[in-house]
């Protein structure tokens, strides 16, 4: 998965549903392909690289369900365009 294929992938997920939340699991599949696309790509792309950092900052194992939604509404208003 490239950097550009997990951005499509991501954007995906989130134009499915205008409800979609990330989960504790999602986040980590979330990394997981992010990871992914680093190792593909041997960089990621300078939106990439913001989730990365924004990911680390966030314990996965230990949050909430209040602020899960806060982390997806964050990683949203990255991602998608209010166009969409």
């Amino acid at each position: 998965m490239t950097n550009e294929e997990f951005q499509a992938w991501l954007l995906g997920y989130f134009m499915l549903s205008s409800r979609a939340f990330l989960t504790r699991e999602r986040l980590t599949i979330l990394k997981n392909h992010l990871n992914l696309a680093k190792e593909v790509s041997n960089e990621l792309t300078p939106e990439n690289v913001w989730l990365e950092a924004y990911l680390k900052k966030v314990a996965v194992d230990h949050l909430s369900a209040s602020r899960i939604k806060e982390i997806t509404t964050e990683i949203k208003s990255h991602f998608v365009s209010p166009a969409h």
